[in-house]
């Protein structure tokens, strides 16, 4: 085989294997807050935030703890107390002031941190317990 026609093909396979992802239009992940609960004292609210990518990614779930009206809007996932998707009737329930309930079927959970604290709200003193029903099967 010719050396130039070689390294042709062999330019061809890696225009085709770095670009082809990107030539295919994909559409936007949907990521928009799906419902939002405010505390029972009113402090804070917890919002649940659903990401969709379309019929060949699994739906997933984020739930942060946030400061009462400030915005969920493209909020870092590093932020989340919790991140799940394959989850069936999910709810999220203020026990009372500072304890969260989080209640579904079933879930995958990727991650989960059972407290929240920020230095807006009582200088960290004001700490959310975050706790998962025994009833959500994993």
């Amino acid at each position: 085989m010719n050396h130039k026609i070689f390294l042709g093909y062999i330019f061809l396979f890696f225009s085709f294997y770095s670009f082809g992802c990107n030539a295919i239009p994909f559409s936007e992940v949907s990521n928009k807050e799906h419902y939002r609960v405010k505390s029972p004292d009113g402090e804070v609210d917890a919002v649940l935030r659903k990401s969709d990518g379309g019929a060949t990614t699994s739906v997933s779930y984020n739930l942060f703890i946030l400061p009462k009206g400030t915005s969920s809007k493209e909020l870092p996932l590093e932020h989340s107390q919790l991140i799940a998707d394959k989850v069936e009737d999910l709810r999220i329930t203020w026990i009372e002031n500072k304890i969260l309930q989080i209640d579904c079927k079933s879930a995958r959970i990727f991650r989960f941190l059972n407290f929240w604290q920020s230095k807006e709200i009582q200088d960290y003193k004001y700490i959310v317990e975050i706790r998962i029903s025994p009833n959500c099967h994993l």
